[in-house]
């Protein structure tokens, strides 16, 4: 399976008014993805003023944040994410639209901001489909711009997403193209300068809707999780976040 073209992802995330407001209907009605959850939360613990996303995807995080009152940084490289981000911020009115830049550029190049510009750069369900290498480079070059780091990728050791995925790309549904397995970020995320606060998985409940509804595995997952028998997740949320900032040289 190969990388997603351009175009192709331009089509993932096009922009149409029904989209848009189906989007911000999620955002009014609190039907949020971990992504968004997660950063919403960091955002109060920590009462960020700015932060960046890198590949904005939907945007459902950056209006979310932007409606808490942080200002928000979308960056992508194609416009067709960027004008539905765009768009759900006019229906989400000023407060979003005051709150939120847009900017088009490639995230592999330099970008255009200042040093430490932002309190957090954040990115999630983008670094999965690069190489180790390729990451450490990515964010290598993005620490210059932040404090902290906040990265967001699918959770290799997660049953559900791996055996789903793996179920889709065999029937031809899987949408996403290469998706790079990753059970830690630590190593990378040290060999880019950068230290590794901690490192935990978010998610769960999302993590079986890969499996379509009548899977055993999805059954027993759900009555698993709906039982409340274990303590934590067993690390088998869909999302793997790692979270760091520069070290001292």
């Amino acid at each position: 399976m190969e990388q997603l073209l351009k175009t192709q992802w331009a089509k993932v995330y096009a922009n149409s008014s029904d989209r848009a407001h189906a989007l911000y209907k999620n955002i009014v009605d609190g039907k949020l993805s971990a992504q968004t959850l997660e950063m919403l939360k960091i955002s109060k613990e920590k009462r960020l003023n700015n932060v960046c996303e890198i590949g904005c995807g939907s945007g459902q995080t950056a209006i979310a944040l932007a409606l808490s009152g942080v200002h928000v940084v979308a960056l992508d490289y194609q416009n067709e994410s960027l004008e539905l981000v765009k768009a759900i911020a006019e229906l989400a009115g000023r407060e979003a639209i005051e709150k939120i830049d847009v900017v088009c550029c490639d995230a592999r190049s330099a970008l255009p901001f200042q040093e430490n510009e932002f309190d957090i750069i954040y990115h999630a369900g983008l670094l999965e489909h690069y190489s180790s290498e390729e990451r450490i480079e990515m964010l290598t070059l993005w620490k210059y711009y932040c404090y902290e780091m906040i990265s967001m990728v699918p959770n290799g050791a997660s049953v559900a997403y791996r055996y789903g995925k793996e179920k889709m790309i065999n029937n031809g549904t899987w949408p996403y193209g290469v998706e790079n397995i990753i059970y830690t970020q630590a190593l990378e995320f040290i060999a880019a300068g950068l230290s590794v606060d901690s490192e935990y998985t978010i998610g769960l409940v999302n993590s079986v809707n890969f499996l379509d509804k009548r899977n055993y595995l999805r059954k027993a997952m759900q009555r698993l999780w709906d039982e409340k028998f274990l303590e934590d997740d067993c690390h088998q949320g869909y999302l793997l976040v790692t979270r760091g900032r520069k070290m001292k040289t």
